[in-house]
């Protein structure tokens, strides 16, 4: 990123989750935790819940679960009840409050921390 547009940044996002297909050739990708900077060095974390219980999900999706918490994130699939874990309709209200919040007049980007 360039320096002019790295000054412009007012948070930064990661997102940790599952692709999953169900029977669908394309998959949905469910957000279990959102992690966030901000531009003032502020930062914290959100934990989502999927909605799907495990033992509700495809084969292939239990795999691919598996997959990513040995290999990628380590996060458990359902949420631990002291968690507080919000629905996924609920991600992109998080996303945008948390822009209302912290978006100035000279910093009005999202960075995305992809892994």
């Amino acid at each position: 990123m360039q320096k002019q547009k790295v000054r412009e940044v007012c948070l930064i996002l990661d997102l940790d989750g599952y692709n999953l297909k169900g029977n669908s050739t394309r998959g949905t990708f469910y957000v279990r935790e959102l992690g966030y900077c901000t531009h003032d060095c502020n930062y914290g974390r959100i934990s989502f819940d999927t909605g799907i219980p495990y033992r509700n999900l495809w084969i292939q999706d239990r795999r691919t679960v598996r997959h990513v918490n040995l290999n990628v994130c380590g996060l458990p699939y359902e949420p631990d009840l002291k968690e507080e874990a919000l629905s996924q309709d609920k991600v992109r209200d998080v996303i945008q409050r948390l822009y209302s919040k912290h978006c100035t007049g000279k910093r009005t980007l999202i960075a995305y921390k992809g892994g």
